[in-house]
């Protein structure tokens, strides 16, 4: 790839940046996911937030057009109780 190894630390540390095309070929060589190249830690140690975004999702997947609007709006409610909370203290 001409890539130095040097180079390909920096690219992993977030010291220079790349195209996606060098990251495909990175990935390839590593056979590895391009996210893997960048973060060491299994798939598994995903945050807790993360897990439960994934779960929100995961229940709303087949949700119609109409009910994806009832969630939206829950969601604008929650975001502005929330935001009010936090103005008051």
């Amino acid at each position: 790839m001409g890539l130095t190894p040097g180079f390909v630390g920096l690219i992993e540390r977030g010291g220079r940046g790349t195209t996606s095309h060098t990251l495909a070929m990175l990935s390839k060589i590593f056979d590895m996911p391009i996210d893997d190249i960048f973060y060491r830690e299994s798939r598994k140690s995903v945050t807790e937030s993360e897990s439960l975004q994934g779960k929100v999702i995961s229940y709303i997947a087949d949700f119609t057009d109409e009910e994806m609007h009832i969630v939206i709006d829950v969601v604008k409610s929650l975001h502005s109780m929330k935001h009010l909370r936090g103005t008051r203290g």
